[in-house]
């Protein structure tokens, strides 16, 4: 059975590799979300 530790260092782990991509998804959802006010 995995103990609390290493679960939560798993966690970390994905974290700090999938943090970039979420970054550039907020830049592009925000993006896309301007233009479709600006000219929809």
């Amino acid at each position: 059975m995995m103990d609390a530790e290493v679960f939560l260092n798993n966690i970390g782990v994905y974290n700090d590799s999938i943090f970039p991509m979420q970054i550039i998804t907020l830049v592009v959802a925000i993006i896309l979300t301007y233009l479709l006010f600006v000219r929809p």
